[in-house]
């Protein structure tokens, strides 16, 4: 089979693509990638046996709805161009194109024309992202449009696939019929994301929390920082490291300056998915201090499965996802945008080991009902119904 995947993102830096393509590849199929890079990103280059194309630098700066939206077309203006030139060449079967913009799944026109099909993957459901990025209200004529453009998408597409039940009842609602919806959650992959061994404390050296990802409003890591100013001098081993980059990390490193922090919080650039594993093993403890409210707070991270899978203790806020998917048994939870909360649970934690411990144990409580190897076969049986191939030759490697 051979497929090309889509999406305005990094490859090497965005998970759930990179999962999606390896799962194809090990198993023999052709996987193409056209997504965007980073300024010294090659423009095309094999990785993992994914052969992938990256049309230009993303700029993480993205700061108002103009500049944002000129950036999304032209992805989808060069994205459509190759898209049309490589499926004339190569004669993909499938299309699965991710959004953000929904729009950007209409690259696949010409191949759609010649019989491929068509996958669109909601990882983020574009109207509520925009009324939480640039602070829209729900009746305001732009989200109505959002709302229309979402709708049109996905009568174009041959399936959906979205990452929550949540997402998946809210398309619903919105004339997406559940028949045309899967929902494939944001899982960590298990040859990446291995549990390693629990860290103990000891007097006298840092102890360490991390968090990793998209530094921005929703996610709320200037909560955490403020928490971290709170804890300053009650406990002064503390290290909170930061791995990402966003539109707030100037906003960040501002409060790590007022708060004068800098020996206590550090910021780092993002790093491929295949590497992040080696570089949260030493964390103490973990924090997703995500915000509650539209958008935010129905996101499910894949951050926070992560930290799971590496058995890293997890501290997250009490969203609205977050509470439907976890329970206490492997979360400590905290009150979302509180971060006199957050200080109380990692002041718990850090005087705790033997909770720290019983979190990192009982964090494959999760993984009994959500794992990637089960999830892989669900996207595999996508791709055969939609193929018309049967389950047992679309699991086993192409000759």
């Amino acid at each position: 089979m051979k497929i090309c995947m889509v999406g305005y993102t990094v490859y090497e830096k965005d998970g759930r693509l990179h999962r999606y393509a390896t799962s194809l590849a090990e198993r023999g199929d052709t996987v193409h990638v056209i997504g965007s890079g980073e300024a010294d990103s090659p423009a095309r280059s094999e990785v993992g046996g994914v052969r992938v194309y990256q049309l230009s630098s993303r700029d993480f700066s993205e700061t108002t709805p103009a500049t944002y939206l000129r950036n999304m077309i032209r992805f989808f203006y060069s994205s459509s161009l190759l898209l049309t030139r490589l499926h004339h060449k190569e004669k993909y079967d499938i299309i699965h194109y991710h959004n953000i913009p929904d729009f950007g799944v209409f690259c696949a026109w010409y191949p759609k024309l010649t019989g491929a099909k068509v996958i669109l993957d909601i990882h983020d459901l574009v109207p509520e992202f925009y009324m939480r990025k640039f602070g829209v209200g729900e009746g305001e004529p732009i989200i109505r449009l959002l709302k229309w453009v979402e709708k049109i998408s996905c009568r174009f597409a041959d399936h959906v696939i979205t990452v929550t039940d949540i997402w998946r009842k809210r398309l619903a609602m919105r004339a997406v019929p559940s028949r045309k919806t899967s929902v494939i959650m944001n899982l960590p992959m298990d040859a990446v994301f291995r549990k390693v061994p629990f860290r103990l404390h000891h007097p006298g050296e840092p102890f360490i929390i991390r968090y990793h990802g998209n530094v921005a409003e929703q996610t709320g890591v200037d909560i955490a920082v403020h928490a971290l100013h709170l804890l300053r001098d009650q406990i002064p081993d503390l290290r909170f490291r930061i791995i990402g980059e966003g539109r707030d990390s100037d906003k960040i490193q501002a409060l790590i300056r007022k708060y004068r922090l800098h020996d206590r919080v550090s910021l780092h650039p993002s790093v491929p998915v295949m590497e992040l594993a080696r570089h949260l093993k030493d964390a103490h403890l973990a924090v997703d201090p995500k915000r509650s409210g539209v958008y935010a707070g129905e996101t499910l991270s894949v951050k926070s499965m992560e930290y799971l899978r590496l058995g890293i203790p997890l501290i997250a806020s009490r969203t609205v996802a977050a509470d439907h998917y976890f329970d206490e048994r492997f979360v400590r939870f905290f009150d979302p945008e509180n971060p006199e909360s957050l200080a109380d649970a990692i002041r718990d934690l850090y005087a705790d080991p033997a909770k720290r411990r019983n979190l990192s144990d009982n964090a494959a409580l999760f993984f009994e009902r959500h794992d990637w190897e089960k999830t892989r076969v669900t996207y595999h049986r996508i791709l055969a119904g939609l193929t018309g191939r049967s389950v047992n030759s679309q699991d086993s490697p192409a000759c």
